[in-house]
């Protein structure tokens, strides 16, 4: 009989200012490549205070989640994987720098939205993510400007 496990991983997608907030990998297989502040959520911790945690740890910045705005499930043979991708803002805390390198991160920057493929990423899968949240906001601007000009064309009567 084959053993199944699952794996929680919390993947924060913070943007500000049309910048993604990255961290520099410290781990010896993506020494120095790009990612978002993301890891697994250990036992005990509900998803959102493991993207608390995830986020200090790597980014050292306190954020506010605001919300889970996608989930993916990836079977394996032997193991799945589910991401819960967070969003919120920053309440806290200072930006890592290269003098804070730990086992978590080497440091943390802002990056220009136009500007992510320019790095060396650890991997490619937050981009999905990135676009699945710039997409929603957008589509909940054109939704808050519709309400808006309703709004005024009902006073207006």
């Amino acid at each position: 009989m084959s053993v199944h496990k699952s794996v929680f991983i919390a993947f924060n997608i913070i943007v500000e200012n049309n910048k993604l907030l990255m961290i520099q990998e410290s781990k010896r297989e993506c020494y120095k490549s790009w990612y978002v502040p993301a890891g697994k959520i250990e036992v005990g911790e509900t998803i959102l205070e493991g993207a608390i945690r995830e986020a200090k740890e790597e980014s050292g910045l306190i954020i506010e989640p605001e919300e889970i705005f996608h989930v993916e499930h990836i079977p394996r043979s032997h193991i799945e994987w589910i991401g819960f991708c967070v969003t919120g803002k920053v309440i806290g805390g200072k930006l890592k720098t290269k003098k804070e390198k730990d086992e978590h991160s080497i440091k943390a920057e802002w990056v220009d939205l136009d500007k992510i493929k320019e790095k060396k990423l650890r991997a490619t899968d937050f981009l999905h993510y990135l676009d699945i949240l710039l997409k929603k906001r957008k589509k909940e601007e054109k939704e808050e400007k519709e309400k808006e000009k309703e709004k005024l064309n009902t006073n207006q009567i």
